[in-house]
This record gives C-alpha cells, sequence and structure tokens, in this order.
C-alpha cells in the first residue's frame, strides 16, 4: 500500500505553474519581478545583484556584469 506525501510535499506540487501556462513572456516577468521588486534586491548595486543572482561559483559573474553594465551604458 502506497503512502501518501507529506502535506508540505502535496502542497509544493500544487503551486508550481503547469508547463503549458510557462512561457518565456512569464518567465521574463517573474525575473523582472524578482530583480525589480523584490526586497531581497534593493539597494544592491549592479555587481551585488548579479553576484547573488548568478553566484560565481555558478557563473562566470564578471563577465555577466560586464555585459550587462556595457549595454547599459553604466561603469560597473
Amino acid at each position: 500500500m502506497a503512502s501518501s506525501p507529506p502535506p508540505t510535499a502535496r502542497r509544493a506540487r500544487t503551486k508550481k505553474a503547469s508547463p503549458s501556462s510557462r512561457t518565456p513572456e512569464t518567465g521574463r516577468a517573474a525575473q523582472r519581478s524578482l530583480l525589480f521588486d523584490s526586497p531581497q534586491y534593493a539597494g544592491l548595486s549592479i555587481r551585488e545583484a548579479i553576484g547573488k543572482y548568478a553566484p560565481a561559483s555558478e557563473n562566470d559573474t564578471g563577465a555577466y556584469v560586464r555585459r550587462v553594465t556595457n549595454g547599459l551604458g553604466v561603469g560597473p
């Protein structure tokens, strides 16, 4: 007899968007909201925000900072 997953596991599964509702647009909107509207990134410099969003342990953060700041026409 299979047991049911704990309530927290069931809850987590129900909060995910269905694959049919995931689009590049909804992904970009979620990314914008995280980076520009959430308190976790408020007041951070571009370098600090990118370091938090894309840590050097997983990304070439320096290159990411250069690409963003060059695109914005500002210094890092």
